[in-house]
């Protein structure tokens, strides 16, 4: 259902506890005719308003504020907004956490079976992989090595 008059207006008095939210009212009847236009669920509304209150905390401006809708949903105007920057909503992030958990769904299904499904020539070609991973990893620069060191949990429970 789209969001009222109303629901938009208790958006943006939510918001007004970000850390440079505008205070003059023209700017934020801007903010509600732009969420007006982008949003198209009351779910959408309050998802979007409960992140950047309970996650963000600060207002980074329109442009940021339509990346974030556009991590999860997609606008009503059909306008995508440029990449995110907010932590834990970037493009790396949003990848990480779909790997992350096709991994889990299809990857640890497997492992939990492996007396099963695998063969013991199988389960030594994956550690042997994850052994040149590392002896990969060993070669590039320390401060790249911390951001890429250890094994993924995935891979632990094999």
């Amino acid at each position: 259902m789209k969001p009222t008059r109303q629901d938009f207006e208790n958006a943006v008095a939510a918001m007004t506890i970000l850390r440079f939210f505008p205070s003059e009212p023209i700017a934020r009847a801007m903010i509600m005719d732009l969420l007006s236009r982008m949003v198209s669920t009351k779910q959408q509304l309050e998802w979007l308003v409960r992140v950047m209150v309970d996650k963000v905390g600060e207002w980074r401006g329109p442009a940021e504020l339509r990346a974030l809708l556009c991590t999860r949903f997609r606008p009503a105007d059909g306008i995508e907004g440029p990449a995110c920057t907010i932590s834990g909503y970037t493009p790396a992030d949003n990848e990480a956490a779909y790997i992350t958990e096709a991994a889990e769904r299809y990857l640890l299904p497997v492992a939990a079976s492996r007396d099963e499904a695998f063969e013991q020539d199988q389960l030594d070609a994956i550690r042997e992989l994850q052994e040149r991973v590392d002896r990969q990893i060993a070669t590039l620069p320390p401060r790249v090595q911390r951001r890429t060191s250890g094994t993924p949990e995935w891979l632990k429970h094999i």
